[in-house]
């Protein structure tokens, strides 16, 4: 071996010292890289994993606090719904109770004022609408206050006549109170006293009056007045009548403005009570030409004036078998 080549094998050895020391501290430095960079992928790793469960934790807990929220939310909104709910049932209960109340109310006055068109104002209208027998029937005279029955004569001088008082044969006490007058008594079919009220209702209308007669002989006589009227009972149903016609005498026209009398309101202008006196309640003044409301006595009596008498006719000691008054309209011919 030459220097030459014993120099070059150094150098080579040399060399590769050098290089070898290089490539342990190259393979050092990536032994140490590869470590931090396993560390820094383990740390990411981790903090991926750590960064990925704290997001579904957050996750999680976003996801119960609102369903919470939702829940609550829902359950307002059903409480909300439900009371909603309550109060539309409510206000459509009221307004269909309204509605029935109304319509109720509307029903009744509107078959009310088909009853009423459909019931006749007196017995004139009765005997047009084909009832043409005598007997009793509802009437309505005004509209205004409620039916009530009367007794209608449709024979005696053309018919359509209303009763409105009757003796025939002293079965009724007629020695009665303001109130009984007021509101009528007896029986429709027998001796009666229709009502000073409804007697005012019927001759709110103008009206015309029949007094029929009989004795107990079987005579008869009758009284006819043009006009017949009777006012309220805050006027003390005083009396307005004119013109008379007929064969009984007029016993009636003298009471013509006077009040109406009974034994517990004394309205006349007597010193005591003629209706105490004379045994009815009647139109007195200072007392009377005629007093069909007195004691039914059969025939002649003693006492004075104080019988079913007329006095144009049989005088005040003779009580006649049978009185009656009626009324109908004066345009009924």
């Amino acid at each position: 071996m030459t220097d030459t080549q014993e120099s070059v094998d150094i150098d080579q050895i040399t060399n590769y010292q050098r290089f070898g020391f290089l490539g342990r501290l190259l393979n050092s430095f990536i032994a140490r890289e590869w470590f931090t960079c396993g560390i820094i992928a383990a740390v990411v790793v981790v903090g991926a994993l750590y960064h990925h469960h704290s997001i579904n934790s957050l996750g999680a807990r976003f996801e119960t606090t609102v369903e919470k929220m939702l829940d609550k939310r829902e359950k307002g909104s059903r409480a909300f719904i439900a009371e909603a709910i309550k109060t539309i049932e409510s206000n459509m209960a009221r307004k269909l109770e309204e509605a029935i109340k109304t319509s109720e109310t509307n029903m009744v006055g509107k078959f009310d004022m088909i009853r009423r068109l459909s019931v006749q104002k007196n017995c004139v209208e009765l005997y047009k609408s084909g009832k043409i027998t005598s007997g009793v029937s509802t009437i309505n005279p005004d509209g205004i206050g409620p039916d009530f029955e009367v007794f209608c004569d449709q024979k005696t001088a053309g018919g359509g006549w209303t009763m409105i008082q009757k003796r025939l044969d002293g079965s009724v006490d007629f020695n009665r109170s303001w109130f009984d007058y007021k509101n009528g008594f007896g029986d429709l079919n027998g001796e009666l006293w229709l009502g000073l009220d409804k007697i005012h209702r019927l001759t709110k209308s103008p009206s015309k009056l029949r007094v029929d007669l009989e004795d107990f002989d079987g005579n008869t006589a009758y009284a006819e007045y043009d006009l017949f009227q009777v006012a309220n009972q805050s006027k003390k149903y005083q009396l307005s009548i004119e013109t008379y016609s007929g064969t009984a005498g007029d016993s009636l026209l003298r009471h013509h403005g006077y009040l109406f009398t009974t034994k517990d309101q004394d309205n006349d202008s007597y010193e005591g009570n003629c209706a105490k006196r004379h045994k009815g309640g009647w139109w007195y003044s200072s007392c009377h030409s005629s007093n069909l409301n007195g004691f039914y006595y059969h025939g002649k009596h003693i006492s004075f004036a104080d019988g079913v008498n007329w006095f144009h006719w049989k005088g005040y000691y003779y009580s006649v078998k049978r009185a009656e008054m009626k009324i109908r309209p004066v345009e009924f011919q």
